[in-house]
């Protein structure tokens, strides 16, 4: 990690004898096993706070609840999480639904190529449907949302589905790999207000 990177770093101006190389070896162990313990923690806390939304899934998607899930790394359990959350909302209201369509799961990056291909196409009865249902779906996962530069195109039309859905208290779960700040830089301040700021935040730090 960068940290341990960091450790190392600081200790290579130390002595050279055995004892300062096993002194220095001691320290990063010890602070390998401090950062570990660290992300544990934090992970545990988030899989508890995880945990309690799913379990209340219909409360939270019926009063319009907003998630963020992010990292710095990757593959450590984002969007597997957020799939939970969905199934276990399908679980739960499924007995006397019926045919109605009630979430979604969109990959972004995907899904703003689709939109910049579909510019150039006939029109596509099954790509409107689509649009239609980022509308008026209980529940939204915008999967890797800000993982690519937004072009004025993409901000627009991401922005007029996200806006609609919070302003008319619809539930989205986000995922992504920035913080606030990063955010703010790649997407704007209104579609960062929407995504991040209008959300529960809850932020992995372990292994990839």
């Amino acid at each position: 990690t960068d940290e341990i990177i960091a450790a190392l770093d600081g200790l290579s101006g130390g002595s050279s004898d055995d004892s300062g190389d096993e002194t220095s070896a001691q320290e990063v162990n010890d602070l390998n096993d401090s950062n570990n313990s660290n992300n544990d923690t934090n992970n545990d806390t988030n899989n508890n706070a995880l945990n309690d939304i799913k379990n209340d899934v219909v409360n939270f998607v019926s009063k319009g609840g907003n998630l963020y899930i992010y990292s710095r790394r990757t593959g450590n359990g984002k969007t597997s999480w957020a799939i939970k959350i969905m199934q276990n909302y399908f679980n739960k209201i499924w007995n006397g639904n019926g045919f109605r369509k009630r979430a979604i799961f969109i990959h972004v990056p995907s899904f703003l190529r689709a939109v910049s291909e579909s510019y150039r196409k006939d029109y596509d009865e099954q790509f409107e449907q689509l649009k239609s249902r980022l509308s008026s779906d209980d529940l939204v996962i915008w999967d890797d949302i800000a993982s690519t530069q937004l072009t004025p195109s993409d901000y627009k039309y991401l922005l007029s589905f996200i806006d609609q859905r919070v302003l008319e208290g619809k539930s989205n779960i986000y995922t992504g790999n920035l913080g606030a700040d990063e955010l703010l830089a790649n997407i704007g301040q209104r579609l960062k207000s929407r995504v991040y700021d209008c959300s529960v935040k809850v932020e992995f730090q372990g292994k990839d």
